[in-house]
């Protein structure tokens, strides 16, 4: 196995250690998964690795040690604009603050939360109809090159009818001029 694989597995086994509430081996495999992540290198990993931990001692009601997990979390969750990361993050702050009875402080990051759940909001419904516009205009030019083919068949039609109408012409003078020349 490699270095990913093995930072993958510690931070799988210790959400499952975190669902069996033996919190202590949950922190302890992400402590390892932080260990490999950090050596990879790898911001999102390493957050991810910060924020399970912070969440973890908030479960174990230790709110003053989850906070600076979390707070590193939240920075390198910014650095990296991962947005789906910062909203867990954020509610693991509001639990945080909730239990150490910052009342004030989990109201600022339900705001926080609040504003970015929109903004990802508004961000994917712009997307959505940007998607739609251009299927949209996909289909009009579809249907305009349907149009502009049927027309070109239209053409190619006409001056097959003319050009037969020239032949016809061409023949029917040809055999009076045959005739004639025979009478």
């Amino acid at each position: 196995a490699n270095i990913v694989q093995i930072a993958t597995w510690q931070n799988n086994i210790g959400s499952v250690l975190n669902d069996l509430k033996r919190y202590d081996e949950a922190i302890e495999r992400y402590k390892i998964s932080l260990a490999f992540n950090t050596k990879l290198g790898d911001p999102i990993n390493i957050a991810m690795c910060h924020a399970n931990i912070g969440n973890v001692y908030n479960v174990m009601g230790q709110p003053e040690k989850a906070l600076p997990y979390l707070e590193t979390a939240l920075q390198l969750s910014k650095d990296s604009k991962a947005n789906w990361l910062i909203m867990n993050i954020y509610i693991y702050f509001i639990e945080g603050y909730r239990l150490s009875g910052d009342l004030e402080s989990a109201v600022i990051f339900q705001d926080s939360l609040m504003h970015l759940k929109d903004r990802m909001y508004d961000l994917q419904t712009n997307a959505n109809i940007a998607e739609m516009q251009t299927k949209f205009d996909t289909e009009k030019k579809e249907k305009e090159n349907e149009l502009l083919k049927k027309e070109g068949d239209l053409k190619d039609l006409d001056l097959n009818r003319q050009q037969l109408m020239i032949y016809s012409v061409v023949v029917i003078l040809l055999l009076l001029f045959i005739i004639s020349i025979f009478i």
